[in-house]
């Protein structure tokens, strides 16, 4: 991952504030909003993934990948912008991207959250073949006028690899 270990991954998520099964069901959704807001980038609906990415994200979100300043974006539509380039580049003509253990841990004012997601995504390529990732995305969210969104989002390759089309 990095150097130091993000609080989020050495923290036992949860809460006992009466409000926290609606936090973290809103918290929770994130990740998906996410996960399907870049499979309908893989799929060549850039549109479908930025609306999703917009219930996502605040607008000056800091989004990035782990050791890469290169990545850094800033807000939903240049990330749209970013993975849209990325898929293109690699030739990916579907992506599924599986969300696994999700941690949240809310601050005590209940206005701001760290959450951890493990993320298993699958990317076809023209080929068949089907590039794998492995990562975890380190967020944080904040509560907004218009509900829950990542003001930051870091992400952590833990692994890639391809796998090849079975022969025939």
């Amino acid at each position: 991952m990095s150097d130091e270990t993000p609080r989020v991954l050495q923290t036992a998520g949860g809460s006992d504030r009466p409000d926290w099964p609606a936090m973290e069901s809103a918290i929770r959704q994130l990740a998906t909003n996410y996960a399907l807001g870049t499979d309908a980038i893989g799929r060549d609906e850039p549109e479908v993934g930025r609306a999703l990415y917009h219930q996502t994200f605040t607008p000056d979100a800091d989004i990035s990948i782990s050791g890469n300043p290169d990545t850094q974006r800033t807000g939903p539509d240049e990330w749209v912008g970013f993975v849209e380039g990325t898929f293109r580049g690699m030739g990916h003509i579907a992506t599924q991207h599986l969300i696994g253990s999700v941690n949240i841990v809310p601050s005590e004012d209940g206005e701001s959250a760290e959450m951890s997601t493990y993320m298993h995504a699958s990317h076809l390529q023209p080929n068949g073949d089907v590039f794998l990732v492995l990562l975890t995305y380190i967020d944080q969210a904040v509560r907004t006028e218009d509900g829950w969104r990542i003001a930051k989002r870091t992400l952590h390759p833990l692994a890639s690899w391809v796998q090849e089309a079975p022969s025939e």
